[in-house]
């Protein structure tokens, strides 16, 4: 049995697996693909909790959204977050049936520049 690496990944590397019109797949993840649905818990268990020092998982919180990039191979995996419009989202190679990596999303306004 291997143990799971997880991994942070850069603002550049989560871009990189952004496209527009990903479509929301929650709760139709094997109409969406059938066999290309992977359970992330482990990876979830394997995230080190200096990663999520300042954003810990709301326990027991499902996914709030799951999005799909059907060009690139990539889901995205929202969860939510102790902060408002922020989510730890765990990127999914669905093809290959394993997790590239995890990122901290923060969708909050920014504060405008005084």
């Amino acid at each position: 049995m291997s143990r799971i690496q997880a991994k942070r990944l850069t603002e550049a590397e989560f871009q990189a697996t952004v496209r527009a019109g990903m479509l929301d797949i929650l709760g139709k993840e094997d109409q969406h693909g059938p066999g290309w649905v992977i359970d992330v818990s482990p990876y979830l268990e394997a995230i080190p909790d200096e990663d999520l020092a300042s954003h810990p998982l709301l326990e027991g919180a499902p996914p709030a959204a799951v999005r799909r990039n059907s060009e690139g191979g990539y889901d995205h995996v929202l969860y939510p977050v102790r902060q408002d419009n922020t989510y730890l989202v765990v990127v999914v190679r669905f093809r290959e049936e394993d997790v590239l990596g995890h990122y901290i999303l923060d969708l909050r306004p920014s504060d405008p520049a005084p």
